[in-house]
């Protein structure tokens, strides 16, 4: 799950979740619209305080199905 998409499902401000893991709000906001990757620390706090929902593998880049990919699922 996407960090944005936890923090509207949870209801949690940016503002307080930055507070807990020590990081401005404006550092979250960049989380969440892709300018920014937090480091491996920050990461493995994000992942804790969401109770593993924001996972390490949640930041890596997002992989675009190659065409004949999407043509032939399963191959």
């Amino acid at each position: 799950m996407r960090l944005g998409e936890f923090l509207r499902s949870a209801e949690i401000s940016q503002t307080r979740f930055a507070a807990q893991i020590g990081v401005r709000q404006a550092t979250i906001s960049r989380y969440i619209l892709g300018e920014q990757v937090p480091s491996v620390p920050i990461v493995v706090k994000i992942r804790d305080l969401s109770g593993g929902a924001v996972g390490l593998d949640d930041w890596l880049p997002q992989k675009k199905p190659r065409r004949r990919d999407a043509l032939l699922p399963g191959v």
